[in-house]
């Protein structure tokens, strides 16, 4: 993958206050562990970052622990993104933000989706799509084989765990039948992934029907609207495809966004983790979007 050319995507506003940035600085350093600090550039970051934005408005300063990035306890949120650490999550987005090719980074595609989402960065969520389809080893026959990242009835369930239902829980949507699917682009193109990759891997069939649940009905229903169409429209990391897992590059307004609540799968541990949290700064906000879709609309 070339690099993300994030220059190219933001306002002529964003390049012309470039040269004059001033820097920000995240001290992602962890018990018994050397001092990690990231510096970034704040009108970029704050171009293309909702989470960015919002900690630099609130605050003169410019200097941020990981926690107050985080909005949570960094223990917790290596317990949420597979343990992996806030600096090398941040590393990657650091790398992208300079334009620099990320092909090569050690972290899972939707680790580095989902961290996206945790910032509010769709233009980084976009890329991680992207890489992850520029991935696919298309010479080979099985799941496992295809992806940098490897993929199982593990990874789809834990993609589903991770994914934001804050805005089915207000449509009172039964997720067992029914999935607002407007924030959960990666969801959606893992559960693509394993319905296509399923007509020729038999190994994906039996992994799915026999763990059953939620996935196993709603890869059911792609497996049906595939029939009713007549096939599939090519795989889901085809260029034409692509778009159909894309956010719209664009940041969500303070005003109008709703908390994220990413601690919602364990609530029991959320009051332990405000000693974090510095009182100046604002909780991460994520921008819902609320129209009701039907199960299997794209």
């Amino acid at each position: 993958m070339a690099g993300s050319n994030v220059i190219g995507r933001v306002s002529k506003e964003v390049h012309e206050k470039l040269p004059t940035s001033g820097v920000i600085t995240v001290d992602c350093s962890e018990e018994d562990e050397p001092t990690r600090v990231l510096h970034l550039p704040e009108v970029l970051a704050c171009a293309v970052s909702s989470r960015f934005r919002d900690i630099c408005k609130s605050t003169k300063k410019r200097c941020f622990q990981a926690e107050e990035l985080l909005g949570q306890s960094v223990e917790k949120f290596r317990k949420i993104f597979d343990y992996n650490s806030i600096y090398d999550l941040l590393e990657v987005f650091s790398r992208w933000l300079y334009g620099i090719d990320f092909s090569e980074a050690k972290t899972a595609c939707y680790n580095l989706w989902f961290f996206g989402q945790k910032i509010g960065s769709p233009f980084f969520q976009n890329d991680a799509i992207r890489q992850l389809c520029s991935t696919v080893k298309v010479e080979k026959s099985e799941l496992s084989d295809m992806f940098e990242d490897c993929y199982n009835m593990g990874d789809l369930a834990q993609i589903w765990d991770r994914s934001d239902f804050a805005p089915d829980n207000e449509l009172e949507y039964d997720q067992d039948t029914e999935v607002h699917w407007d924030n959960k682009q990666m969801l959606k193109f893992v559960l693509d992934v394993h319905a296509f990759v399923s007509l020729q891997d038999e190994n994906v069939v039996r992994m799915v029907f026999l763990a059953g649940g939620r996935c196993t009905y709603h890869l059911t229903q792609i497996f049906v609207e595939a029939v009713k169409a007549g096939g599939f429209d090519g795989a889901p990391w085809e260029e034409r495809n692509i778009h159909k897992y894309l956010l719209e590059e664009t940041l969500a307004d303070e005003g109008d966004a709703e908390e994220d609540d990413d601690d919602s799968h364990d609530e029991e541990e959320h009051e332990d983790d405000d000693s974090t949290d510095s009182d100046s700064i604002p909780k991460p906000v994520l921008k819902l979007s609320l129209k009701r879709k039907s199960p299997t609309e794209d």
